[in-house]
Parts: C-alpha cells; structure tokens; sequence
C-alpha cells in the first residue's frame, strides 16, 4: 500500500510542475499579443498564486481611460471571486 502511495505522490508532483510550466507559457504567449488577454492573463496568474503580477496587471489598466477602468474594475472582482471556468 506505501509504494503505491509514494508512486502517486510522486506522479501528482510531477504534473504539477508541468502544470505550472504550462501556465507560465500561456501567460507569456497572452501577453505577447498585439492586444494583451489581461482577463486570461489574470487567471493564469491566479493558479500560479502571483496576485503581485495581477497588481501590476491593474496598475497598467488604471492608467487608461474610463472603459479600461471599468474593464480593470471587472478583472479585481473576477481575480477576487475566485477562479473563471
């Protein structure tokens, strides 16, 4: 029975660091857009549990006009609520 335990505890470690290079990749790719996907950006970050990205993520969207404002407003709530499906 512990073999089998520390071979599935091995197997999830692994996935999970392959999980997180895949996330690190698709933020990489969104932000190289020619239109950031701040929203898919955000949510990325979020599994990788970097909310001080999110905050720049804001800061840059503050600096906008009123519809990116609102936009910025809409990604805090959504970053805050939890993940989007």
């Amino acid at each position: 029975m512990l073999p089998i335990l520390k071979l599935r505890s091995i197997n999830a470690y692994f996935f999970s660091c392959f999980y997180l290079q895949v996330l690190k990749l698709l933020v990489k790719i969104y932000q190289s857009l020619e239109t950031p996907d701040y929203l898919s950006i955000s949510q990325c970050l979020m599994f990788l549990d970097d909310p001080g990205t999110v905050a720049s993520i804001l800061e840059i969207l503050l600096k906008g006009d009123k519809v990116v404002f609102k936009m910025c407003i809409h990604y805090l709530f959504s970053y805050y609520s939890g993940p989007l499906y």
